[in-house]
């Protein structure tokens, strides 16, 4: 059954949906009252739902109360990201929590202040710092060290546009509160090492699982795929490598999202079993990889739904569905409602609910025959679904359509799938020598493969269409066309082309 096909099933749907329109309006007025009063509203709406008997009036009321919630999130998170800053350049202390990427001649490095001209400060800064000068490629900074340096901290402002991308706002997404140009002249590493915080020993140990894979003697190209589709870390990947995987429409599976995460779930499943131990076993697994990898989007949103989907398993509910996505969406955005600006969450959500409205309608539509055509047309219906839910936003952030995208996935996909399983094994027992040889090799050789076919595919004629140019009102209506399509899809499903197979 549809799960369109009956809109009183999906409340989780609605109740998001409230929400997300409640964030939209916190984020354009309100500022224009203060904290307090927005939970004064709040507080008045919810006890007008208890005081009232009439279940329309109380179903207003808690509609009310929902779209509050979501306008003091977001008002309150704005706040929090806009400090009072110096005006001037001042001595900071800060700790290093991420690594640094080269980009020309310039150095780009995360920081953590938490000293501002010798005063600690109640709550840290996230600060994205650009270090500069003749020595900056020999700094050697790692996650962990203490520096200090002297500079001035400016809130980020868009400096170039490009395409409908915001830097202001997504710098706002991820936490930055500042930039700063530190001159390498005027920054030194203090003699304390602070490993302190969880975050920067599980980016510690990326970085020591990425150092492993560098001494496996992979290629570059090769060693940047695989570290970015099993560690997160796409620093390393060229320009080059991100074209050609963008034009041939498989730039998914260079960042992590619920295909990577759902394939070491079920290792993860295998290994330690069904039961409530084993469940349990593997979700703490999979949290503890999502922060390793930085807890993007993607994976988190993919991590949620991986816990509900194993709670009303146990419960023996219908484990998926758009109630569970819909649950996976509060959940983020009331932790962090900037997300909701967030490209990845907006790519990984559209294709995800795409998936669900559309794969079932068009593989009953094309009713394959035998097993290995079912397994082609699964893949196929997959990648079509998430192709039409994700198409509007990339030609509005990105301005391309790639042409090939179905005939890629069916190579780059079941490459992708293998890669993880060894992945995985190499994490297991990788402390065997001979089995680390071998499986290092393997993992090379399926990465290798899949570059080759990538760049081949790339620069096939029409691989893409460039220069797409559509506006916020032009996605809002292609995205209504594609609802209206999904209903039609599941209260009139289309004919199945017979029994002879795709």
């Amino acid at each position: 059954m549809n799960h369109l096909s009956n809109l009183q099933s999906i409340p989780l749907v609605r109740i998001a949906a409230v929400f997300i329109f409640g964030i939209l309006i916190g984020n354009h007025w309100g500022d224009t009252f203060s904290l307090r009063i927005w939970t004064s509203v709040g507080l008045l709406f919810v006890l007008l739902a208890w005081w009232i008997r009439y279940r329309v009036w109380q179903t207003v009321m808690i509609v009310l109360v929902t779209m509050v919630v979501g306008i003091w999130l977001i008002t309150f998170h704005n706040h929090r990201l806009h400090p009072t800053l110096p005006d001037e350049k001042c001595h900071i202390e800060a700790v290093v929590i991420g690594n640094p990427t080269v980009h020309r001649r310039v150095v780009m490095c995360d920081m953590d202040v938490q000293t501002i001209q010798r005063h600690s400060l109640k709550r840290s800064l996230k600060v994205r710092a650009s270090l500069y000068g003749d020595n900056v490629r020999s700094m050697r900074l790692a996650v962990g060290n203490r520096v200090e340096f002297v500079s001035r901290l400016e809130r980020p402002q868009n400096f170039l546009s490009t395409g409908h991308f915001d830097y202001e706002r997504w710098m706002r997404v991820h936490g930055y509160v500042a930039t700063a140009f530190v001159q390498m002249s005027q920054l030194h590493v203090l003699s304390g090492h602070e490993a302190g915080s969880f975050r920067n020993l599980l980016l510690q140990w990326r970085r020591l699982l990425a150092d492993r894979y560098m001494a496996s003697g992979m290629q570059q190209d090769v060693l940047a795929v695989v570290v970015a589709m099993t560690l997160g870390d796409k620093s390393m990947l060229s320009r080059q490598t991100k074209h050609e995987y963008s034009v041939a429409g498989t730039s998914h599976i260079l960042a992590l999202s619920g295909l990577h995460l759902s394939i070491i779930f079920m290792v993860l499943t295998l290994l330690f079993g069904r039961s409530l131990i084993g469940r349990l076993a593997a979700l703490v697994a999979i949290w503890a990889y999502a922060m390793l990898v930085g807890l993007p989007p993607s994976v988190t949103r993919a991590a949620t739904m991986m816990t509900v989907y194993s709670l009303v398993t146990l419960l023996h509910r219908n484990n998926i569905s758009l109630n569970t996505l819909a649950l996976a969406a509060i959940i983020m955005l009331a932790a962090n409602p900037l997300c909701l600006w967030d490209v990845g969450f907006q790519l990984s959500f559209c294709s995800v609910a795409a998936i669900l409205c559309l794969y079932r309608p068009l593989f009953d539509w094309l009713n394959p025959a035998n097993s290995v055509l079912r397994w082609v047309g699964a893949m196929m219906c997959t990648s079509v679904a998430a192709q039409v839910g994700t198409a509007p936003l990339v030609a509005y952030y990105f301005g391309r359509f790639s042409c090939y995208f179905l005939l890629s996935n069916l190579i780059v996909i079941p490459c992708a799938t293998l890669l993880l399983y060894m992945a995985c094994l190499l994490l297991l027992i990788g402390w065997l020598p001979l089995c680390a040889q071998v499986l290092e090799w393997a993992v090379g050789l399926i990465a290798g493969v899949m570059n080759a076919v990538v760049s081949v595919i790339a620069r096939w004629p029409g691989a893409s269409i460039e220069h797409i140019h559509i506006g916020g009102l032009r996605v809002f209506l292609l995205y209504v066309i594609i609802v209206g399509v999904c209903l039609l899809a599941s209260f009139h499903p289309l004919r199945p082309i017979g029994n002879n197979g795709v």
